[in-house]
């Protein structure tokens, strides 16, 4: 386990990671995780943490990969 440095690399540490880990992340995603983690929690994520977040938002775990609206928050899913 290892730390990306996206306080000090911002996007550039995400889009590394991304690449050298398959995490499929899409721009959305990039400017996302880097705003939460950079700005919000000011702290780097840990490898493993993207990787359960690429995994938890993939295609084919998430139940929003269509228009569909959530029935728990009435809320429209964000869609690739």
């Amino acid at each position: 386990m290892f730390t990306v440095p996206v306080v000090a690399q911002g996007r550039a540490a995400l889009e590394k990671i991304n690449k050298d880990m398959g995490l499929a992340f899409d721009d959305w995603d990039l400017d996302y995780y880097t705003k939460l983690f950079r700005d919000t929690m000011r702290r780097d994520p840990t490898n493993v943490e993207l990787f359960d977040i690429a995994q938890s938002n993939s295609e084919h775990s998430r139940h929003c990969s269509s228009a569909a609206r959530s029935r728990s928050t009435g809320s429209a899913c964000r869609t690739r």
